[in-house]
């Protein structure tokens, strides 16, 4: 089975967090959010802050690295065109 992981950017307010549960669990996949940052940072002792900054950096991401090594590829990003 091919892995999925697809991301969410969202802005606070929209909603985000609840789409992304339901299509995880429409898709039978686990969801993660900033849960994932705090886990990363107590592993390996880096502070959140500077998890969170780096993880602002798109194509620079941790999580982009991640998806894009297990096999994901990369989709146009898609905007609102109002």
């Amino acid at each position: 089975m091919k892995q999925r992981i697809v991301t969410i950017s969202r802005t606070y307010g929209s909603g985000g967090r609840i789409i992304g549960q339901k299509l995880a669990e429409d898709m039978g996949v686990p969801f993660y959010d900033r849960a994932l940052i705090d886990r990363i940072a107590e592993e390996t002792g880096f502070s959140k802050e500077m998890i969170e900054n780096a993880e602002m950096k798109a194509k620079n991401s941790f999580l982009y690295t991640l998806a894009t090594s297990l096999g994901g590829t990369e989709m146009p990003e898609l905007t609102d065109s109002h």
